[in-house]
């Protein structure tokens, strides 16, 4: 009865089930591959950050006079914390 109403001789059913499949497979696969593809970048932009850190914590050992005034200046605008009764 299904083939009747639409038309469809049994060949043509089964390449249009083939062609469905493959485009319902084909967008899986392009969805796997850009969530993997997400994680991979987002490893590397956290790699670049723990390096940039690094960078900066050698830069500021190198420099300790350069940092010294900053560091000074900076306890002045620090809140007074009392230690609690």
């Amino acid at each position: 009865m299904f083939l009747f109403i639409f038309g469809l001789s049994p060949d043509n059913l089964i390449n249009l089930s083939t062609v469905i499949v493959a485009v319902v497979t084909f967008f899986i696969t392009q969805r796997s591959e850009n969530i993997k593809n997400r994680k991979v970048a987002n490893r590397e932009i956290y790699m670049n950050l723990e390096l940039a850190a690094i960078d900066l914590f050698r830069f500021e050992a190198d420099h300790i006079e350069l940092i010294r005034p900053i560091v000074e200046d900076g306890k002045n605008y620090l809140p007074k914390v009392r230690p609690n009764d």
